[in-house]
């Protein structure tokens, strides 16, 4: 029963929120509310239950006594909630934001730069020679997508002579990386809501009168909306 539930509040959410395309109404703004707070509110147990389990718990195991100082740490940044301590969420912020960028800026150097670029992207783990002419081709066009694109991000200055070529193709390579992940991340969406659509109002079919029966209702709903006037096509 929890289960037939759930897919229903599922597939009602997801049309609701796609009202969205008929304008700002009402029934797109309440879809997205809930979903906003439920999101918001299953992160924050998930983060309280960490803090719980991995920081309160382990101190009070003999001879884990330092773990005092990441739970007063992460007590610290809900001080933002009240606006007299407002100020002392900024040390464990700090401390935070300092450990991410330095941790993060040794693990980019290495793996979208040097292990991408220069060990993936050019000879010998790329070569032109003794592969077949479409394995050559193939890895040309990435030795001078790479090169043209670092040139284009790295030297920012106005090009002159022959020189700017290398800035035109760079720009065209990023363009073209720009767009097709765009067009990726657009048809993984499309296929997830498919699947949603499908899994969750046609599976089992005796939720299938239930969802069509909702989807009615919301038309109804939202043609009263715009004949009201609460919203318009604006």
């Amino acid at each position: 029963m929890a289960v037939t539930i759930g897919m229903l509040v599922a597939s009602w959410m997801c049309i609701m929120l796609y009202t969205m395309l008929y304008g700002d109404q009402p029934i797109s703004r309440f879809a997205e509310h809930v979903y906003m707070g439920a999101t918001a509110g299953y992160y924050a147990y998930i983060n309280m239950r960490f803090y719980w389990d991995k920081g309160v718990i382990q101190m009070m195991e003999p001879g884990k006594i330092l773990y005092i100082i990441p739970v007063i740490l992460g007590a610290m940044i809900y001080t933002r909630l009240y606006a007299p301590t407002r100020w002392m969420y900024r040390y464990p912020m700090a401390l935070l934001m300092g450990a991410m960028l330095g941790v993060s800026m040794r693990t980019t150097v290495f793996s979208q730069i040097i292990d991408q670029f220069i060990v993936g992207n050019l000879p010998p783990n790329a070569p032109l020679l003794g592969v077949p002419m479409g394995v050559t081709i193939n890895n040309l066009i990435i030795i001078i997508g790479s090169l043209c694109a670092t040139v284009f991000f790295i030297f920012s200055h106005d090009f002159a002579g022959p020189t700017r070529y290398i800035h035109r193709i760079g720009r065209l390579f990023l363009l073209c990386s720009f767009g097709a992940t765009y067009g990726n991340t657009t048809s993984y969406r499309y296929e997830l809501m498919a699947g949603t659509f499908i899994s969750n109002m046609l599976q089992p079919s005796d939720l299938l009168p239930y969802t069509l029966g909702f989807m009615a209702v919301v038309i109804i709903a939202l043609v009263a909306i715009f004949k009201m006037g609460i919203s318009s096509w604006d």
